[in-house]
């Protein structure tokens, strides 16, 4: 008898604490944005309260597609069939600089064989002019499949040159007369300076890094082969034109990278201004060095060197001397390490 009568009372207190948070919900008054919907939130309690919102950024970032009406929306068709493969449908790799020294990026895009190369002049307005058949790179580049590929100025004329590391990927290639090979040599295009290249014979391959290996001033390769040892292609071109090299350290204080990832430098000789910009990764599968080098062709000195650092800061550097390595820090210019 006892224990039907606890349980009865049990059964009223919570009847009645029931009733009373009801009856709270009911007179307290709701903020705005709080009143209820009849919408059923966990298990369809209409009393329990919503999830809270997601916190909105203050200044939301959004990117646009501009691909296609820029004129870089290029496609491929590499494949005789409607059937494509990975390897058949991709880019090998892009270089990204100015190679006719107007202060604009440039794109150099490397193919699959049986597709040629492309130079994509960047016009200033947003837009990109397919400039490939004219500059040289068109017929030349059809038998080679492509892969990494970087601007260097190999002669330090002041004019960036291109380079294209090269090889098949079907070793099947060397039994059929299909105008290729498994095997391929790389390929040098110098700068005319007139917006037109030539090929140049390279000595006798996927990853492409580009980089002063011995500190002479002159720009250096590294290829790294297929199923094979790395090739390091020292550069013996005579040493008669100068070069300055800068090093950008940032200052993360102001908001830039210690690395200068996003610098833009420009230099100025004479008549001609130069820029170059600090990026992460290059080409295809590879790193080449951070560091900014500059052929200065005859001019014993630089008139002017500008650094625009991540953060926004826009600075001006003295240059003590060429045909050096220099090492500039956010704010402090030109300093020994």
């Amino acid at each position: 008898m006892k224990r039907i009568y606890l349980i009865i009372v049990l059964a009223l207190t919570l009847l009645l604490q029931a009733d009373a948070r009801l009856l709270l919900a009911q007179q307290s008054p709701q903020t705005p944005g709080s009143q209820r919907t009849g919408k059923s939130y966990g298990g369809g309690d209409a009393l329990k309260k919503p999830p809270p919102a997601a916190p909105q950024s203050a200044s939301p970032v959004t990117f646009t597609d501009i691909t296609e009406q820029s004129g870089i929306n290029f496609h491929h068709e590499a494949s005789p069939t409607s059937q494509k493969y990975l390897m058949e449908t991709m880019g090998g790799g892009v270089g990204v600089l100015d190679y006719d020294n107007d202060g604009r990026m440039d794109f150099y895009i490397t193919n699959f064989s049986d597709d040629s190369n492309v130079l994509l002049h960047n016009d200033g307005d947003g837009n990109f002019t397919d400039v490939t058949s004219q500059a040289g790179h068109g017929e030349t580049t059809l038998p080679f499949l492509c892969w990494g590929t970087s601007f260097l100025d190999f002669d330090n004329d002041g004019w960036k040159d291109i380079f294209v590391a090269n090889g098949h990927v079907y070793p099947g290639v060397d039994d059929h007369q299909w105008g290729t090979s498994f095997s391929q040599q790389p390929l040098l295009f110098r700068n005319l300076s007139n917006g037109k290249f030539e090929r140049v014979a390279a000595a006798p391959n996927s990853g492409l890094a580009i980089g002063d290996l011995n500190g002479d001033g002159r720009e250096d390769i590294v290829i790294n082969n297929m199923d094979g040892t790395p090739t390091i292609l020292r550069n013996v071109t005579e040493p008669r034109r100068h070069w300055l090299e800068i090093h950008l350290v940032g200052d993360v204080a102001k908001r830039s990278p210690r690395d200068a990832t996003g610098a833009i430098c420009y230099v100025t000789t004479g008549k001609l201004r130069q820029r170059q910009d600090v990026v992460s990764g290059g080409s295809y599968a590879s790193q080449n060095d951070s560091r900014l080098h500059f052929g200065l062709g005859a001019a014993n000195a630089v008139d002017k060197l500008e650094v625009k650092w991540p953060g926004g800061a826009t600075e001006e550097v003295k240059v003590p001397g060429i045909d050096r390595v220099l090492t500039i820090v956010e704010g402090k210019g030109v300093v020994n390490l």
